[in-house]
């Protein structure tokens, strides 16, 4: 029968070759199991159960029917590759001048010559997911590559990113976006724009095997969920590339969906040590794929920028990740290089580049103060009527939803004329939709101000959103989630006067800082302590010029930070609780994640994929809260 389908497909009588001299690498096997699996489902939903062929079947007919059946069902997808403008210069692309980092990246992306890992660090604000889109068309069209995929923190924040790639690529291209609720947020879309989408191929006949009828969960989840990894353009959280890295059923999907395509990862510097462990692993395998990759993040601690660098080249270069050759991973002097900075390697070495920050980035000085708790719904409300714009971040959800309580109580009593308008980002998926747009609306670029409002919400309200306050009161975080969030104070308009970054949730004691409850739950203490101890007597922050001092002395050496002599008790019990958490989140992440790259592919090679499988969905600490890497 092989033969006769061999005859059928113009290939070669397989007895007269050699097949013992046949040697897939692991990436050709991991093709292998990818397109059986995917030829496998497509044909369960494309095929009634009326139309199978029987035992007496006519080779040559079914042959061409199949294949024309095929060809359709690819149309009906819209899974062609990727075509990019044959102009993929910024200007060609976005109709405007690059900045000075993104013609460095404009510079890069005509430098390399094969896969490479691209690391962009600039301010927030600065356009680095522009220039990383820009960087993707150039080397898509260059290689003849599928396509890319952007991998997102949050799922606000793909939605945003959604919108943008769509402006970029031509309409009758198809953009997948990729997390839980995408499908609440295109309906919601649709409505709006009474576009109608509809699902061109559906499954048939799933379950028709089970005694009872039950439906297939696993084949039901690909026509759902994972069919998307496999369109040559999405958007999504961060999560569906994880997945690449964890040991489940169907990993060669996740893998064969970002082969062949450019995989773009923002706030890569965002994700706590089981998150951060995964995506290691996923990034060596991306390296043993040849997969090009760029990381974006505006407050990357140089050490943590080297190891990614490092994991994806061991797994482009089949090594070890200490294996890799010194100088391979980022020039010598490229940790004091100049910020903004663009950095990127491939097997063969590594280039840093750096350059001045636009005129909009440029000697931002934010004015920092502290505000107690108990005064920050009295000085809220003052800020708001003297016709600032107000963003309250709170480290939790409790705390969020405790100080949007007191504010409602307070803009009750307040006469109808005075009352800002009031908005909370949280709440069920078609609220938070709904407030999402309502918020670029009053406070995206070129957005129409409000007179005076406040704006409650956690941690995401700070990140990646491309949003536009007057002042802001967080809750203390991090140093590099403070720099992120001072990155929507007048994010697009120029600095007349400096705007102001309380800080909240925090109060001093002999013994240490006393830190609002939850907080040290969502942050490790150690990280806080030592954020606390740079910031506490300083009234300003001038960005970016402080961007990787900042960041290196909270996430580089212990020493770098003088704390008061009183909180040593505390800062020693911290540091020996981070290193126990990062401990335990690194092997709870281990427990999942796919063995590094083999050297070479071998019988038991696609066995290992799925040894022990774990849910793909593994893919953030169950319990997860503090942030250790």
């Amino acid at each position: 029968m092989a033969g006769v389908v061999a005859a059928e497909l113009g290939l070669p009588e397989p007895a007269s070759l050699s097949w013992e001299q046949v040697h897939l690498t692991p990436a050709g096997t991991v093709a292998l199991a990818g397109l059986t699996v995917i030829s496998d489902w497509l044909a369960s939903g494309m095929v009634a159960p009326d139309d199978f062929a029987g035992t007496d079947v006519d080779l040559p007919t079914y042959t061409e029917l199949s294949r024309a059946r095929a060809e359709d069902t690819i149309a009906r997808l819209r899974w062609e590759n990727w075509r990019p403008p044959s102009d993929t210069s910024f200007h060609g692309l976005f109709g405007r001048e690059p900045r000075h980092v993104q013609r460095l990246v404009e510079q890069a992306a005509n430098s390399v010559t094969m896969p490479a890992i691209v690391a962009i660090e600039a301010p927030t604000g600065e356009g680095k997911t522009k220039a990383a889109l820009q960087y993707t068309a150039t080397v898509v069209r260059r290689f003849g590559l599928a396509g890319f995929y952007l991998a997102m923190p949050t799922r606000a924040t793909s939605n945003q990113a959604f919108a943008e790639v769509q402006d970029m690529v031509d309409p009758q291209v198809q953009v997948k976006l990729l997390h839980g609720t995408a499908a609440e947020f295109l309906a919601a879309e649709r409505r709006r724009t009474r576009d109608a989408e509809v699902d061109e191929l559906s499954p048939s006949g799933l379950g028709i095997d089970e005694p009872a009828g039950d439906q297939d969960d696993r084949a039901r989840e690909w026509f759902t969920n994972r069919r998307g990894l496999v369109a040559p353009i999405a958007v999504g959280t961060v999560d569906r590339l994880e997945q690449v890295a964890i040991r489940s059923w169907f990993v060669t999907l996740p893998m064969v969906g970002l082969s062949n395509r450019v995989v773009i990862v923002d706030e890569i510097h965002s994700y706590d040590t089981y998150m951060s462990t995964v995506l290691d692993r996923a990034l060596r395998w991306l390296g043993r794929l040849g997969v090009p990759v760029v990381l974006l993040s505006a407050t990357l601690a140089a050490t943590r920028r080297d190891e990614l660098i490092r994991q994806w080249q061991s797994g482009a270069l089949n090594c070890l990740p200490e294996e890799v050759p010194a100088g391979h991973v980022v020039e010598p002097d490229a940790s004091t290089a100049a910020y903004p900075r663009v950095t990127w390697a491939d097997p063969s070495g590594a280039t840093t580049r750096s350059c001045a920050p636009s005129p909009l980035n440029s000697g931002r000085t934010i004015a920092l103060c502290r505000l107690d708790d108990t005064d920050l719904v009295e000085q809220a409300l003052a800020w708001a009527a003297a016709g600032q714009s107000v963003a309250v971040i709170r480290g939790t959800r409790r705390r969020a939803e405790s100080v949007r309580a007191a504010f409602e109580r307070a803009i009750a009593n307040l006469p109808a004329a005075d009352r800002p308008e009031l908005l909370f980002l949280m709440g069920d998926v078609a609220d938070r939709l709904e407030v999402e747009r309502r918020l670029f609306a009053l406070f995206g670029r070129g957005a129409h101000r409000p007179a005076s409002a406040i704006v409650v919400g956690t941690s995401v309200l700070g990140l990646s959103l491309d949003l536009d306050f007057d002042v802001m009161a967080s809750d203390l975080a991090p140093v590099d989630a403070l720099i992120q969030r001072a990155g929507r104070l007048h994010r697009f308009r120029a600095i007349t006067r400096p705007p102001v970054l309380a800080i909240t949730g925090v109060t001093d004691t002999r013994s240490g800082p006393n830190i609002g409850p939850g907080i040290r739950r969502v942050h490790a203490d150690w990280l806080l302590l030592r954020t606390w101890a740079l910031l506490r007597n300083r009234t300003e922050l001038r960005l970016p010029d402080e961007v990787p001092d900042l960041v290196d002395a909270v996430y580089g050496d212990p020493d770098a930070v003088a704390c008061p002599p009183e909180w040593s008790p505390r800062v020693r019990t911290a540091a020996l609780t981070l290193a126990r958490a990062a401990t335990a989140d690194e092997m709870r992440a281990r427990t999942i994640h796919l063995r590094p790259p083999p050297p070479r592919a071998s019988t038991s090679f696609p066995y290992e994929l799925t040894f022990h499988p774990k849910s793909a969905t593994q893919t953030r600490k169950p319990d997860g809260r503090a942030k250790t890497k």
